[in-house]
């Protein structure tokens, strides 16, 4: 039987941004500049916020199996 991965490369690209936009979260904040703070926060949530949707999209793809 093959396994179907659902989430794609998409996904993998996201997670990988993830770990690197919190990393970069450390060296950002000691800019002491708050316009750059806002604009990165905006895209971690962007990011997080696209996670969240396709994790969920495949969980429920895999309860209607």
């Amino acid at each position: 039987m093959k396994d179907n991965n659902t989430k794609g490369m998409g996904f993998l690209i996201s997670t990988i941004l993830n770990v690197f936009l919190l990393v970069g979260l450390i060296f950002i904040y000691q800019f002491d500049n708050l316009t750059l703070t806002i604009i990165y926060t905006v895209v971690m949530g962007i990011n997080a916020i696209y996670l969240l949707v396709k994790t969920r999209n495949s969980w429920k793809d895999r309860d209607d199996i």
